[in-house]
C-alpha cells in the first residue's frame, strides 16, 4: 500500500504528529514529578525500610492527612539534592607559623 501525500499535507500531519508527541511527554513527566508516595513506596524510592523512614520523619518532607503520612514525589528529589554548606575552616589558611588565619 503507497501513501501519496502532496507537501503541504505532509506538512501538516508533522505538525500535529510533533503537537501530539509533546503533549505526551509533558503529562508523562507531570504524572512522575506529582506522583505522592507513601511510607512504603517511599522506602523503595530510597532504597531504604520503612522503618528508616519513621526514624527520619522529621527531615524528609511530608504531609499528614487523616493519619496517613504521604511524600510529593518532587519535594524528596529537591530534599535530596546536596547542599554545600561552607564551614569556618573552609575559609581559613595554614601561615608559616603552622597556625590558621582567616583567608
Amino acid at each position: 500500500m503507497k501513501l501519496d501525500f502532496d507537501p503541504q499535507e505532509l506538512d501538516r500531519l508533522a505538525d500535529t504528529l510533533a503537537v501530539k508527541v509533546a503533549e505526551k511527554l509533558k503529562s508523562a513527566s507531570k504524572d512522575q514529578t506529582d506522583k505522592v508516595f507513601n511510607v512504603k513506596e517511599l522506602a523503595q524510592y530510597l532504597g531504604q525500610k520503612p522503618s528508616w523512614i519513621y526514624a527520619h520523619i522529621g527531615e524528609i518532607p511530608h504531609v499528614k492527612k487523616g493519619g496517613l503520612l504521604m511524600f510529593k514525589k518532587s519535594l524528596i528529589d529537591k530534599w535530596l539534592e546536596p547542599v554545600y554548606c561552607p564551614t569556618a575552616l573552609d575559609s581559613l589558611v595554614l601561615n608559616r607559623r603552622g597556625g590558621y588565619e582567616k583567608g
